[in-house]
């Protein structure tokens, strides 16, 4: 039942939204002049689609309740038929892909075991590689920064920074080890 509400609401919206689209075009010339240029000589035909045919279609559709009775029970027969089709065909992939596991799975599991072995020795070494990097960068970085705090210190007086000397220590043992 919540299918057949969204649907009738989504209907309504888009139908909303139409009947607003095409007040625009009646009511404000630049929307008409950009359609006009965009179809062209189509224009004409959808402008009486609308006008004539769709006006003479509610038209005569409105006062008969039992049309909408109609379409509202074609409606639910044609759900009801494609409910049974969706399971029937959940069913099948359900019945397809037990088969192919069952059939397949050994076949699958001998072609991707050598590929997961292959897979995690790569990550092992790349992650070696990658945590001698992140050293080497972080050495690098704090002895430029010693460095800078050196030659600095030497340039605006001569006097060294208090705690300089520790820093250089620090800057000789991580080129050391």
């Amino acid at each position: 039942m919540r299918i057949v509400v969204s649907l009738a609401l989504l209907l309504l919206s888009c139908a909303s939204l139409l009947l607003g689209f095409y007040d625009l075009y009646r009511r404000i010339p630049a929307v008409r002049a950009l359609l006009e240029e965009m179809l062209g000589p189509f224009n004409h035909k959808v402008q009486e689609l609308v006008v004539v045919r769709l006006s003479v279609l509610l038209g005569w559709m409105l006062p008969y309740a039992a049309i909408f009775r109609r379409m509202a029970h074609g409606t639910r027969v044609f759900f009801a038929f494609a409910q049974q089709v969706a399971c029937h065909l959940a069913w099948l992939a359900s019945a397809a892909s037990s088969w192919a596991f069952a059939e397949l799975g050994p076949w699958i599991s001998l072609l991707v075991q050598p590929m997961l072995t292959v897979a995690l020795s790569l990550h092992r070494a790349c992650s070696g590689v990658i945590g001698i990097a992140s050293w080497l960068t972080t050495s690098c970085r704090n002895a430029a920064w010693i460095v800078t705090r050196l030659v600095g210190g030497s340039l605006s007086g001569g006097t060294p920074a208090p705690g300089l000397h520790s820093e250089f220590k620090l800057l000789r043992q991580a080129c050391m080890s």
